[in-house]
């Protein structure tokens, strides 16, 4: 279901915490279970905070699939009230607008959320605040380039690309910490998420734009996609008083993709004549056909505009799954239209600086980082994950080769998750591969499997492609 409050945001109000990807909701440090219906409700609300959400609407997200009555929307919002000790005189958190909905009133500070890596030092047991990126540096300098000339009303499209686990987020995360710390710019970010059947048009953009209509400037925003992109302002009702949305549906009724595509691609010159745009859109493996679209439009234009797309993605699951980003990529980069940051794995020196920030500059034990590194080659996700590990059980008092037979189990899983998506021969082939050897030859697997070694190699050519 595709509540609001995804990955980016950690929300705080009064004594509590709202983490919507990990379903957490805490007072005070101390957890709260709810219900997941009640949660999926202050999900919605507090995502929405400011802004009245119809009753319909509410009805509609929370219960996609089923028929209810408007009872159980009342008895949630009831439920919720109590848990977050609404006093009986007042309504501190939660605004019941009659015969219209609700509205989240507290104030609500939004946290970014992170990725998680090791490019920012932090102390064994406490945070610190970010420094500088572990091996990213040369990226991060193109990333400011490319938003210079952005600047100047060259419009850029950059593509950082690499594997699960390598740190595109962390790296688009600090740039645009460090991009709206330097300017006063419209910064939205949207993730693509796998989607059985065919995806929402448009969602990771909508997500951003959504994001950007309740920050600064929010209400001025709205004003214009009333205006110029009404197909857009209308895929977001939670925006929108009941009597506003109404109009612009009668207004929209009829409209096609091509339209939405049409008003997005003006709208974005219009707006960047105000002030630059940075538009990130994570995960574009995953992307609906109409995303891509949008960006090769706007990469395509020739007219001035201060916008800097920033766009992440897996190659290997692009091409597995045949998606056409990577076509559009290909085209984009022939026609000189965008940039491509090509993220690698750290080496044994990156694995050291990284060692040295967690240990907080005490001396990393003589071989730690060599062995870490072959342990993970390198990957940044593995790499935080085993130190994760390792830490509590004497990072620097046992052996390093001692350490190194122990792996976590969130690591394990990880690695599972993506074999479970092979076909069975596939998953048959690597298990026995992984029998023999690091190093092996077809014939030495062929007869575990009952293949031909023609078989086997073609198996694993198309594996390690």
């Amino acid at each position: 279901m595709g509540m609001p409050g995804k990955a980016s945001f950690i929300y705080e109000f009064g004594p509590f915490r709202l983490d919507p990807e990990e379903r957490r909701l805490s007072r005070e440090g101390q957890p709260i279970t709810l219900r997941a219906k009640i949660f999926d409700t202050l999900c919605m609300l507090v995502e929405a905070h400011g802004h009245l959400l119809d009753k319909d609407e509410l009805i509609h997200r929370v219960w996609p699939d089923a028929v209810v009555e408007e009872g159980n929307l009342a008895t949630n919002i009831s439920a919720l009230r109590k848990t977050l000790g609404e006093p009986a005189t007042g309504q501190k958190y939660v605004e019941t607008v009659p015969g219209r909905g609700y509205r989240f009133v507290a104030e609500v500070r939004e946290i970014q959320r992170r990725e998680p890596g090791p490019w920012h030092k932090s102390h064994v047991q406490t945070t610190k605040p970010p420094f500088a990126l572990v091996q990213r540096r040369n990226e991060l300098q193109r990333l400011d380039q490319c938003l210079e000339r952005a600047m100047s009303g060259t419009r850029q499209v950059v593509f950082i690309s690499g594997e699960a686990g390598i740190g595109k987020t962390t790296l688009a995360d600090a740039f645009a910490e460090h991009a709206r710390g330097g300017t006063t710019l419209w910064y939205g970010c949207g993730q693509c998420l796998d989607q059985r059947g065919p995806g929402e048009a448009y969602m990771p953009v909508l997500e951003a734009l959504s994001r950007m209509c309740r920050g600064a400037a929010g209400e001025d925003l709205i004003d214009f996609l009333a205006r110029c992109a009404p197909t857009w302002l209308v895929q977001m009702p939670w925006l929108l008083s009941s009597n506003r949305l109404e109009g612009l549906q009668r207004a929209v009724l009829g409209a096609t993709r091509d339209r939405m595509l049409r008003e997005m691609v003006e709208s974005v010159e219009i707006l960047t004549t105000g002030k630059p745009m940075v538009l990130v859109l994570e995960d574009l493996h995953w992307a609906d056909y109409s995303t891509v679209d949008l960006i090769a439009r706007l990469a395509h234009r020739h007219e001035q505009a201060r916008l800097l797309i920033i766009g992440t993605y897996r190659p290997s699951d692009a091409s597995f799954r045949e998606h056409p980003v990577r076509a559009t990529i290909h085209e984009l980069q022939a026609r000189g239209l965008c940039h491509e940051l090509r993220l690698h794995f750290l080496d044994e020196d990156g694995v050291e600086e990284y060692l040295s920030s967690r240990l907080d500059g005490e001396k990393v034990p003589v071989g730690l980082a060599r062995i870490l590194h072959c342990r993970t080659e390198g990957n940044p996700l593995f790499l935080t994950k085993v130190v994760d590990h390792w830490l509590p059980l004497g990072l620097l008092e046992k052996p390093p080769e001692q350490l190194s037979l122990d792996v976590p189990d969130t690591l394990r899983e990880l690695v599972d998750r993506q074999l479970a998506v092979l076909n069975p021969g596939d998953q048959a082939t690597l298990e026995a591969a992984s029998v023999v050897g690091r190093e092996f030859t077809a014939a030495a697997v062929s007869g575990a499997v009952e293949q031909t070694e023609e078989e086997v190699e073609g198996a694993c050519d198309a594996l390690a492609r």
